[in-house]
């Protein structure tokens, strides 16, 4: 809704607007895609009420902290090869759009594959 505010109010590019949504869904997939994975290694599936279920359950920060710390390598990757100078902008948002739909993609692969037999592995 922001970056569809942003089009309007202060007139940006259609392609700069399609872009940050495209890579702001993608952004969102590989969030949840990491946290069902993070969540599949040690669930918490016992709980005496709702408000235990979350209590004591740093899946969220560790999911947090692991997105900042790729998102920090994927900015000093994009920023190093921007300062090189010789690449068009263009390339490196197309770079950097492929990049997120590869990290999508793998732990897509990741969930259905590793996190379906870490779920077979628990015992109630």
């Amino acid at each position: 809704m922001y970056i569809l505010t942003a089009f309007i109010i202060f007139d940006i590019s259609p392609f700069l607007t399609s872009y940050s949504l495209l890579l702001s869904i993608l952004a969102v997939v590989f969030t949840t895609y990491l946290g069902i994975y993070i969540d599949t290694i040690n669930p918490k599936l016992v709980w005496e009420d709702e408000v235990n279920a979350l209590r004591g359950n740093y899946h969220v920060f560790y999911n947090m902290g692991l997105e900042l710390i790729i998102t920090g390598v994927l900015c000093v990757i994009m920023e190093f090869l921007f300062s090189l100078g010789f690449l068009p902008v263009a390339l490196l948002q197309s770079l950097l759009l492929i990049i997120s739909a590869l990290l999508c993609l793998w732990f897509y692969k990741l969930c259905r594959n590793k996190g379906t037999k870490n779920l077979m592995k628990i015992e109630l």
